[in-house]
């Protein structure tokens, strides 16, 4: 039986322990996390989380109904932070002052189209959030303006810190902080020195967090989950190892790195033999700490490392920022068997305060079902929008799965929190 149908089942069926997990999980951790965004790959035969982000751009592909759910949930996620924070105790969620914190480059006009998106769904009533950066303001400008496209334009404000409180240099004084920026560089002496509420909280920022820590989380998670489901938990993880002082330009640790690949496969093919599984086992090795789909690349062995060739090794070699990669995780692979008008796809859900708040899916028609489709020539279609007449994924209730799974992903993250 494919493992969507089995999962359908165990769900329906064990619906109220399952709620109680993650009611007890989110007792004993530190609580929600603001927002994710989890990759899913789903094979037939299998079905897992592959990639997690906890600062997800993107928010411009969300729309209709998505959309209005992604406040809502915003908007109790903010009655939750007033509730613990005495600073803004006699504030109402209306009346907060809020400042988005996008990253600090400002030529992709998607991400553009993403901060803007965002400055709605935190904009309430009247009391519009403003949208700002980390840099400094040349020639004391207090913002700056950008042209997205016609009649649409973004302003991009200066911040200073006043009294340890983050400010618009208009004077604009913040009572939260959302970050959309993933902190690769290092978290901002800005943030560092500031007592104004922040969330995320910084310590999942790239500078720290590390894709195997978060997916060792998520996979003991996956195991007690499993059991509530009476599965495998394979059937629902990855099998994962890491590699660390990793030189790829100039062939530094890549003969431990291929033997770590070598080792990893014949798990795979360990368990691809038990449950007589005929797809080809294999891995990705990504930057231990990237995103935006950088310094990924799939293997079949440990010859693929031992062979790469100069034009990979300089693509695994820096990821964002053109800051060094010296550690990746080493992931097993999953085919994608979603197909969306010919064009192979993947589940992209997004999370706030914890709940599924948008099923979409990444489509990209230069990639096969082994490949990164986080890439160039990438699309995303929200799953309310997909004819299903032209997609093939995965069935009928394949969304119970894929919401599961992600509020896995997201409790995994609330928990890195503390460690």
């Amino acid at each position: 039986m494919a493992i969507i149908k089995i999962l359908e089942e165990k769900i329906n069926q064990k619906k109220d322990e399952i709620n109680l997990f993650f009611i007890k999980k989110y007792q004993q951790f530190s609580g929600k996390t603001l927002y994710n965004s989890f990759d899913i790959r789903h094979s037939g035969n299998k079905i897992a989380v592959v990639d997690s982000n906890c600062f997800p751009a993107g928010f411009n592909n969300i729309k209709g109904e998505s959309l209005k759910k992604t406040q809502l949930e915003a908007k109790k996620f903010l009655e939750e932070i007033i509730k613990t924070e005495s600073r803004i105790a006699d504030k109402k969620v209306e009346d907060l002052r809020i400042i988005i914190i996008g990253e600090n480059h400002s030529r992709n006009l998607n991400y553009l189209e993403n901060l803007l998106t965002l400055q709605n769904i935190f904009s309430f009533n009247s009391n519009k959030a403003k949208i700002a950066n980390t840099l400094d303001s040349p020639d004391h400008e207090n913002y700056k303006t950008i042209i997205i496209s016609e009649g649409k334009e973004i302003k991009i404000e200066y911040l200073a810190l006043k009294n340890k409180q983050i400010q618009t240099l208009e004077g604009f004084v913040a009572d939260l902080i959302i970050l959309n920026n993933d902190l690769t560089d290092g978290v901002p002496e800005l943030i560092k020195n500031s007592d104004t509420i922040i969330v995320p909280n910084d310590r999942l920022g790239w500078y720290r967090r590390k894709k195997s820590h978060h997916f060792q989380i998520y996979n003991q998670l996956a195991e007690e989950l499993s059991e509530i489901l009476e599965i495998d938990s394979w059937f629902i993880s990855t099998i994962i190892d890491s590699a660390e002082n990793i030189d790829f330009k100039n062939l530094i640790g890549l003969d431990d790195l291929a033997n770590k690949t070598e080792n990893l496969i014949a798990k795979i093919s360990t368990k691809y033999q038990q449950y007589n599984i005929k797809d080809k086992p294999y891995c990705y090795i990504k930057a231990d700490n990237g995103t935006y789909g950088m310094a990924v690349m799939p293997v079949f062995s440990g010859d693929d490392i031992l062979t790469i060739n100069k034009k990979e090794r300089n693509k695994m070699n820096a990821i964002k920022g053109s800051h060094l990669n010296h550690q990746v995780i080493i992931q097993e692979g999953i085919i994608t068997q979603d197909s969306i008008i010919n064009k192979t796809a993947e589940p992209l859900i997004y999370m706030v305060n914890g709940e599924v708040v948008a099923n979409l899916f990444r489509l990209n028609q230069r990639k096969d079902n082994y490949a990164n489709l986080n890439s160039s020539g990438a699309e995303f279609i929200d799953s309310h929008d997909i004819n299903s007449e032209l997609a093939s994924i995965g069935g009928y209730n394949a969304f119970l799965a894929y919401q599961l799974l992600a509020k896995l992903g997201s409790l995994a993250s609330s928990i890195e929190i503390n460690h």
